[in-house]
């Protein structure tokens, strides 16, 4: 079970979107809220956004969680 910082895990969310068959240049992940510091961040989110299809961003965020990726 990795424990990484959030920066660590955002870069870690982003880092296997880039091998994700779906990814598409612009897709990326970002701490949330993102007018505050990653420090301050109380979570993720993603761009760009597609109503009513999240993928392959849900899948890559839960498969993250699944594997028990912890924050510290």
């Amino acid at each position: 079970m990795p424990i990484v910082s959030k920066a660590g895990f955002i870069a870690e969310l982003n880092r296997r979107l880039l091998l994700h068959p779906a990814y598409r240049p612009g897709m990326t992940f970002t701490h949330y809220p993102a007018e505050g510091s990653v420090e301050n961040a109380t979570g993720y989110d993603w761009v760009p956004r597609i109503p009513g299809n999240p993928q392959p961003f849900a899948a890559i965020a839960h498969e993250v969680m699944d594997e028990g990726w912890g924050i510290a």
